[in-house]
């Protein structure tokens, strides 16, 4: 059963990503602006970059943080409450992945210029980000109820997180920083991630 609850966890993510990539997909000419700026600012180690800083780093944090798939499929383990939490999670985050998405598109498409500041980008400066950290706990926690012995795997989803929180956003917040000089603002508003200030309101 808890094969099945990572599977479908997998898959909902799976399909959600793809279809977002489908979207907006352009050509293969198009570029990440990301990999286009590495380029033009270290244009004489750009192969070294392009190898180990976009390709090699993230494809084996993928594989740290997936690992707990092969736990489940290869090991003995019974499902557990723990599973059942972290597979819910895991379809929460793909929730916040898909409304904050659409939620941008509907911004790009729009009159509207400037900062997004609507729906999960009110509580959130990157709530998609958060959706797919989130994910990779998830997967985690489905593993650690099956199979609690094998709790070092938790170094995936840890190096999934650095990714995200040292390189990736502040990198993003680089980037709108210097094209919307009210971003200062708006960060000082809204927290990175988690919207810790607004559930204390809530919960108030």
């Amino acid at each position: 059963m808890t094969e099945i609850l990572m599977l479908i966890a997998i898959m909902v993510w799976g399909i959600r990503l793809t279809y977002n990539w489908v979207k907006r997909f352009k050509g293969f000419e198009d570029q990440d602006w990301r990999y286009i700026m590495l380029k033009e600012k270290s244009p004489r180690i750009w192969l070294i970059t392009n190898f180990f800083g976009i390709n090699m780093m993230p494809t084996i944090i993928v594989y740290a943080a997936i690992y707990p798939m092969y736990i489940i499929v290869f090991n003995q383990g019974t499902l557990s409450a723990l599973s059942i939490i972290g597979f819910i999670l895991a379809i929460t985050a793909a929730g916040l992945q898909h409304f904050s998405d659409t939620a941008m598109e509907k911004h790009r498409n729009s009159d509207t210029k400037g900062i997004i500041e609507v729906g999960l980008w009110k509580i959130s400066r990157h709530p998609n980000y958060l959706g797919e950290v989130l994910l990779w706990w998830s997967m985690f926690l489905i593993q650690l109820g099956y199979n609690w012995t094998a709790w070092p795997t938790i170094f995936g989803a840890i190096a999934m997180t650095g990714l995200f929180v040292f390189i990736s956003i502040p990198m993003m917040e680089k980037y709108i920083g210097n094209k919307y000089g009210d971003y200062v603002a708006y960060k000082k508003r809204v927290p990175m991630l988690i919207p810790m200030k607004f559930l204390k309101k809530e919960t108030k």
